[in-house]
Order: C-alpha cells, then sequence, then structure tokens
C-alpha cells in the first residue's frame, strides 16, 4: 500500500510542473497571432489597423495590458488564474469562468455517451474479429474499422444528417433540445431530464444528442476494435492460454477471464487518450450540430473574434482535462499492474 501510495504522490508532483508549463504554453500562443486584438474587438472594418473607434481601442488596451511586455502580461495572467480569475471575454462580456462552466458539460455529456457507445460497440466487435480471424466477420470488421480511421468525423456527421433528416426526417439536425429547456441539475441536459424525470424532455434530448454521439464515437469505435483485435490475438498465441485450454476450461472462460483481462491495459491508455482529447472539445462535430459544448464556444465566439480570454480559458481547460485524465490512467495503470508502480 506505501508503495502505490508513493507511486501516487509522484505522478501528482509530475503533474503540477506540466500545468505551469501548460499555462505558458497556451499564454505563448495566443499572443504570437500577429493581429491587433484589440482592434478586432472594437470592430474594426479590416484587421489591418482601420478601425472605427481609437478611444475604445485604447480602453480595450489599457484594461487587458496589451501594452505592457508579454512577461508581465503573463504576470498578470497567473496571478489572477491562481485566483480562479480567468479573465473577462470582450466579445460575449461574462467572466471566461462563467461561459467555461456553461458550455463544458455539454461537451462532458457527449464525450461521455461517445466513449461508452464505442466501448460498448468496439470490443465485442474487436473480440469477435479476433476469434474469427481471416473469416467473413473479421474481413467485415476490418473493413468497418478501416473507414472508421479513413472518413472525416465532418464527413461523417454531414451524412448522418443528410439520411436521418433530409431524408427520413427522423431526427433534428441541430441544437441540444427543441420544445423545452431541461432543468439544470448538472448542467448536462440528457442526464438531467433523467434525474428531474422529465421523460419528454428526455426523448426530446435523446433525440437531438444521438446523432452527434453516433458520429463521434464512430471513429472511436474503430480505433477501440482494431486495438481489441490486435492484442486479443498477440495474447491468445501465447503458452498460458494454450495451457488453459488444456486444462479443460471453457472458451468463454479463456477469452474473458485470461485473455481480454490481459489486453485492457492498452485499451485503458487509449479510452483515457481519447476520453482526454474529446473533453478538450470536438470542434468539428459540435459546430456540425450546432451543440453548445466548449468546442462550438471556441469556434463561434473565440477564434473568430480574437478573444484573448477566452482562447486562453478553453485552452488551458482543455489541457488539463487531458492531462488530469492521463494522470489517472497512470494511476490505474499502478493498481491494475504491480510492476509499473515498483518500476
Amino acid at each position: 500500500m506505501a508503495t502505490l501510495r508513493t507511486y501516487i504522490l509522484k505522478r501528482i508532483f509530475l503533474w503540477i510542473p506540466t500545468i505551469l508549463l501548460l499555462t505558458v504554453l497556451t499564454f505563448t500562443v495566443a499572443h504570437v497571432i500577429p493581429i491587433d486584438p484589440a482592434a478586432a474587438w472594437a470592430g474594426s472594418s479590416s484587421l489591418t489597423g482601420a478601425v472605427q473607434d481609437e478611444l475604445i481601442i485604447q480602453r480595450l488596451e489599457e484594461k487587458y495590458h496589451l501594452n505592457d511586455p508579454i512577461p508581465v502580461q503573463y504576470w498578470y495572467y497567473i496571478t489572477a488564474l491562481a485566483q480562479g480569475d480567468m479573465g473577462q471575454s470582450p466579445v460575449t462580456g461574462n467572466d471566461v469562468s462563467y461561459d467555461i462552466k456553461k458550455y463544458f458539460p455539454h461537451t462532458l455529456e457527449l464525450t461521455i455517451n461517445a466513449l461508452i457507445l464505442a466501448l460498448i460497440v468496439g470490443i465485442p466487435l474487436g473480440i469477435v474479429s479476433a476469434v474469427k480471424k481471416d473469416k467473413l466477420v473479421d474481413h467485415f470488421s476490418r473493413f468497418f474499422s478501416l473507414i472508421g480511421v479513413s472518413i472525416p468525423i465532418f464527413w461523417v456527421g454531414l451524412l448522418l444528417i443528410m439520411i436521418f433528416y433530409v431524408y427520413l426526417d427522423v431526427l433534428p439536425p441541430t441544437g441540444a433540445w427543441t420544445d423545452h429547456q431541461p432543468a439544470r441539475i448538472t448542467g448536462m441536459y440528457w442526464y438531467d431530464t433523467i434525474l428531474s424525470r422529465d421523460w419528454v424532455g428526455f426523448k426530446d434530448v435523446s433525440r437531438h444528442i444521438l446523432l452527434p454521439t453516433v458520429t463521434l464515437a464512430y471513429s472511436i469505435v474503430a480505433y477501440f476494435s482494431r486495438l481489441v483485435r490486435s492484442s486479443m490475438l498477440e495474447i491468445l498465441s501465447l503458452e498460458y492460454i494454450t495451457t488453459a485450454r488444456s486444462k479443460g476450461l471453457s472458451e468463454r472462460v479463456v477469452l474473458y477471464r485470461h485473455a481480454l483481462r490481459n489486453s485492457m491495459l492498452p485499451l485503458i491508455t487509449m479510452a483515457g487518450l481519447m476520453f482526454g482529447s474529446l473533453l478538450g472539445g470536438a470542434v468539428l462535430t459540435e459546430t456540425i450540430f450546432s451543440w453548445p459544448g466548449i468546442g462550438w464556444y471556441a469556434a463561434s465566439a473565440s477564434l473568430r473574434n480574437l478573444d484573448y480570454p477566452a482562447i486562453m480559458g478553453v485552452t488551458l481547460v482543455s489541457g488539463v482535462a487531458f492531462s488530469l485524465v492521463n494522470l489517472i490512467v497512470d494511476i490505474i495503470y499502478g493498481i491494475i499492474d504491480p510492476r509499473i508502480r515498483l518500476g
């Protein structure tokens, strides 16, 4: 137990400087864009310096310390961030932390649903493909996976909209709800309708979330099935699997208790990376379906208006979420496989 505690503390200790470095990179990237943000915020007629109101620009530059040296600007940024202040968006007029708290739960909701769907479909597909190697079902699985990793995600989304909205007219193309906005409990519409037992709202939100969930999950299913297949094929060829079969164990026990269990480590890694990256905002999916997550927020409210505080806020939250998920994966690794924490 002491060894596991030491392992976890070491991982957390290494995680802290990663976050500090992330703030530096986030701040630097946001400030190397060769365009005057104050001119864009003030409503310039072009992004080359022609502005409508010089006074507004001067006030914006003073408010956001844009005339100060970069190290001074970073100092203002990091000291405010230490107090939980991500700044105020000059575009929306809200605190960036308020906007992120508003939009992030919807990204989390979409990510959880997509990851669950990908695991439910991808793991069995990979197992069947490994067991039925070089047979028809294996060829179908590999073809399905190849399409999933090859087709751009925006094309999948547009294709689903064309089929289920344009031609069949059974699912809405955009938005998160139609009839009435669900009661806010967790901020995740689909789960809030369940918690509040709003079954009318549940049906409404389910119809809206289905297409973006399937779009986001499809490529993940492809990765999961390929990974499980390759891991299972490698493990099924090992001697201890042959020994288990020679002892008379059923094929079901051999597959699920011995083979699948030992192929979980790479799957945990992939699932953690996918979950962390999706938490950063599935920009294309959320934009195509107008799903109100932080990816949609970053694309529609921030990037088009050079909204530095919002850009840095979204980037920082995305990076922290990704690194935090990887930290959790490392800890799970140490719990599952003692050799990792002993090493």
